[in-house]
């Protein structure tokens, strides 16, 4: 008997109606973002001229200088929630997506697992909201994650163990992002996210499609960004925001270093040599972090996409929506080997070897 493999059976996605272009920052906000940001060219200028960087230093500053003249650092559009809309409602939309793709029914789903950065509720799991919406059976496992930036993979890593243990035939994770409420405009990180979902039917397949996976964590660092109240714990009064905690950038270094140890890692797992990759899906939470971490890894022959520009950052659901778009801009073909890699805060990471069947 052939053994049971976990495999992606399709992809659907969900973003609101409103998209939020560039001018809707005032002249004001943005001049004073483009001083800043000259400050920071001024830094990077000096250290490249100074030298003594390390490699990845050297990348990131290169990188980062291709933005010299931008404010938004390559961010064109992001997508907004309506005001009525929950992380639920985005969820059970993109499923439904997903599942149309798929050519299953939602009675037929075993498990889902739902990862937001905004639930809800605190107590209660969105994956039971939408099961009901969906109409999924009563006996579907239900689990809300977390994972963030590192959804998918944590999430396709317990698909893995629900599909091949023969404890589920068909499943969905799904990954949401709501952050708009709690941007404040002024602030620069308030460009930098869009609002949406997306969502990955799992099955069976008698092939291995997916060749390895392989995880990080360390939590000595701390967070780099957060949901809360700065210099506060989050129950605490104060305003909820989106702040990004200064004194611990050394997160995105790390996350740089963690790209080339896990991608190898994941490689020698599947036993496929970097030059058999034909596509490299990369975290892009910042618009240049997709290419350092490909160059890092030594995997600049693969193809890429990058959906930054277009949607900026949607958090855990930022991998699956580039496997995605690349699906369907003709990019990313059937049978092509993927080398994917996403770093989140906390520090975790993950790295994972896919052949692609779709």
């Amino acid at each position: 008997m052939d053994r049971r493999n976990v495999d992606i059976l399709s992809i659907g996605t969900y973003f609101p109606e409103e998209i939020r272009t560039n001018d809707w920052w005032s002249d004001n906000i943005v001049n004073v973002w483009a001083k800043n940001h000259a400050k920071t060219m001024d830094h990077i200028d000096t250290a490249l001229y100074n030298g003594g960087l390390s490699d990845i230093e050297t990348k990131v500053f290169s990188a980062i200088k291709v933005y010299a003249d931008d404010p938004f650092n390559g961010a064109k559009k992001r997508y907004i929630a309506d005001k009525s809309q929950k992380s639920s409602d985005m969820e059970t939309m993109a499923i439904q997506n997903a599942l149309k793709n798929a050519g299953i029914k939602a009675e037929q789903l075993d498990f889902i697992l739902v990862q937001t950065t905004t639930p809800d509720n605190l107590f209660s799991t969105n994956a039971a909201l939408v099961q009901t919406r969906l109409g999924a059976s009563n006996s579907c496992f239900v689990q809300s994650t977390e994972g963030m930036c590192n959804a998918f993979l944590t999430q396709l890593q317990l698909a893995q163990g629900l599909i091949e243990s023969e404890q589920a035939k068909y499943g969905v994770i799904v990954q949401s992002s709501m952050m708009s409420p709690y941007l404040v405009r002024e602030d620069y990180m308030s460009s930098q996210f869009s609002d949406g979902a997306v969502a990955v039917v799992i099955g069976g397949s008698t092939t291995k499609n997916v060749l390895s996976m392989c995880h990080h964590s360390d939590g000595s660092i701390g967070n780099y960004a957060n949901l809360g109240i700065s210099d506060k714990h989050w129950y605490e009064d104060g305003k909820i925001q989106v702040y990004i905690n200064e004194t611990n950038t050394s997160q995105v270094i790390q996350g740089i270093k963690l790209a080339k140890e896990m991608v190898e890692k994941s490689l020698h797992l599947a036993q496929i040599e970097k030059n058999e990759i034909n596509f490299f899906a990369g975290h892009q939470g910042i618009a240049w972090f997709r290419e350092v971490t490909q160059s890092h890894a030594g995997l600049e022959k693969a193809k890429s996409y990058d959906t930054y520009p277009s949607c900026t950052s949607i958090i855990g659901g930022n991998i699956p929506l580039i496997i995605h778009d690349a699906m369907e801009a003709g990019v990313l073909k059937k049978d092509d080997l993927i080398s994917c890699f996403t770093p989140a805060v906390g520090t975790i990471a993950s790295s994972a070897v896919l052949r692609w069947k779709l």
